[in-house]
């Protein structure tokens, strides 16, 4: 069936930063932190990752950032590092529907939407006064559970999940390919390798491969 709308996790699906074990927004945003500070937040992932108590694990980070400058996040997190072939797939997706669904930073998630004219994103939150971090934030999307949101996505896309392409690389993406009509691999790992390779879900490196994908599934 074909799709109408594509839902894309961000951190190491639609962006790849050179910092860390998942390429994400997070681990680039530790860059800003001191030495101490940054040797805490990524013995955070470490012991929590793959664990039931995920707004934990969010708060004891966003907890670390407090008082640290908005224009030095900008700065490590700014030009996006975008994926190969996704700037060339996202500038001519011919009328599909487009959103990010991540529990990556919302900051780098509305510069993506900015840019490339989404119609929807939902990220975690990281309040900002006076361009100041103030250490809190809310978790708008708990990484272990992202299937629960992805509902509200299709709901506001207005289009059903059987027509629409979910696109992530980790085990915490694998809830939201078993809800949708095509689910796509990208450089999968955590978890999500062996999964594509049961279910037999396309795997891609390169975003531009999506093309042939969603014309192969138009039937």
């Amino acid at each position: 069936m074909k799709s109408k709308a594509v839902i894309c996790d961000m951190d190491g699906t639609a962006v790849q930063y050179s910092i860390g074990d998942f390429s994400s927004s997070w681990d680039a945003l530790a860059s800003i932190l001191s030495d101490e500070e940054r040797t805490k937040w990524f013995s955070l992932i470490k012991e929590h990752y793959g664990k039931g108590d995920y707004r934990f694990w969010f708060q004891a980070q966003v907890d670390l950032l407090k008082g640290k400058k908005l224009a030095d996040a900008e700065r490590v997190l700014f030009p996006i590092p975008y994926s190969l072939g996704f700037r060339e797939f996202f500038s001519n997706s011919n009328g599909l529907k487009r959103a990010i669904l991540s529990a990556g930073i919302n900051i780098v998630a509305k510069k993506i939407a900015e840019e490339f004219g989404f119609d929807y994103w939902l990220a975690q939150h990281l309040e900002v006064c006076e361009g100041i971090f103030t250490g809190r934030g809310e978790s708008t999307v708990d990484y272990q559970n992202k299937s629960n949101y992805l509902l509200r996505v299709s709901e506001f896309l207005g289009i059903p999940l059987s027509r629409t392409c979910y696109i992530g690389d980790t085990e915490g993406d694998i809830g939201c390919m078993e809800l949708v009509g095509t689910p796509v691999a990208f450089n999968p790992h955590h978890g999500l390798e062996k999964y594509a390779k049961q279910k037999r879900i396309p795997v891609i490196s390169d975003f531009r491969q999506l093309n042939e994908i969603l014309r192969e599934n138009e039937h």
